[in-house]
């Protein structure tokens, strides 16, 4: 899944960080029963020259009777002495926590299920670092915050709201990666937002690489690495992942430079069938206006177009 490299980094460091763990575990567990029982580390000591001496005589054709019932002897012995501490010869195992991979990271040279685990939940993390985990799910969407009154253009918004919910949903349970780009747009404090991260708490729960994110912060991370005030490679980032959460397009402050990132972005991902969720309390010829007629003719043309409208919810909230 496309996690993005600095994802997927983090990911193998913490099943080395576990790896790590366990071994010093390990470690630590046999040097206080060596501590209690001197005899064990002797024992273990003794064994590993007979391996060596068994692998020599082996490759030269020599007997390794003699050596190896040596070595059953003295395992025997190892084994009386755990058996009277009351230890199992596994406790002096490191204890991986993927048993597939060993805390490796691989299997059979390909990177191991738990790596992909880890991935999903440090991308869900930063889901959740940038936005109430409250607002990340369908259950918590109340449709009762919509109006049954028409507005003056005809437009109900119990009606609409009540059918890009269910766009929403279906979208969410039916996402993959050939999946066609979206773009929420209407005033602000309309769920936009709220249905943009719920899509994306469900395509993460499938192992789909998501990154959300504000257009205004995504535009900041992207300049500074390009004029080398930061590094990193946020650009690559949002090329690469599964689905891409651009939300809040227009809060951004306005530059070419700015545009030109986004037309990259949204011609890329189109080129590539990467989908992307656009959210923007812009309309279309607001959108055209401040980022050219080529940005618009690929959303118009490639993207699920869903218009929001009602009464500002937070503001119901805040007056009831």
């Amino acid at each position: 899944m496309g996690y993005g490299s600095d994802i997927y980094r983090q990911a193998f460091e913490a099943v080395k960080q576990r790896r790590l763990k366990a071994e010093a575990v390990q470690r630590e567990t046999y040097s206080k029963l060596c501590r209690l029982r001197p005899r064990i580390s002797e024992i273990d000591h003794q064994l590993s020259s007979l391996g060596v001496q068994a692998a020599k005589a082996a490759a030269v054709g020599e007997s390794v009777f003699d050596i190896k019932k040596e070595y059953d002897k003295l395992s025997a012995e190892k084994g009386r002495a755990l058996s009277e501490l009351g230890i199992s010869p596994d406790r002096l195992e490191p204890h991986y926590e993927c048993k597939e991979c060993n805390d490796t990271g691989y299997v059979n040279g390909s990177p191991c299920s738990c790596v992909e685990r880890l991935a999903r939940d440090i991308a869900y993390g930063r889901l959740n670092s940038t936005a109430p985990a409250k607002l990340s799910d369908f259950s918590s969407f109340n449709l009762e915050y919509y109006s049954d009154r028409p507005l003056e253009n005809g437009d109900v918004p119990s009606k609409i709201m009540t059918d890009n919910f269910m766009f929403a949903m279906e979208y969410a349970s039916k996402f993959s990666l050939s999946s066609k780009s979206v773009l929420f747009m209407g005033p602000t404090g309309l769920g936009k937002t709220h249905l943009s991260l719920a899509i994306a708490k469900s395509v993460i729960d499938k192992n789909y690489g998501v990154i959300y994110g504000s257009a205004q912060d995504f535009m900041r991370k992207i300049e500074n690495e390009h004029f080398g005030r930061e590094s990193g490679d946020a650009l690559g980032t949002l090329l690469e992942c599964d689905l891409l959460i651009f939300d809040d397009l227009g809060t951004e402050f306005n530059t070419a430079f700015s545009v030109s990132v986004l037309y990259n972005i949204v011609n890329t991902r189109l080129l590539y069938s990467r989908p992307t969720i656009m959210s923007t309390n812009l309309t279309l010829k607001e959108i055209e206006d401040r980022y050219g007629e080529r940005v618009l003719s690929r959303i118009i043309g490639s993207y699920f177009i869903k218009k929001f409208c009602g009464e500002d919810i937070r503001k119901i909230k805040a007056f009831g």
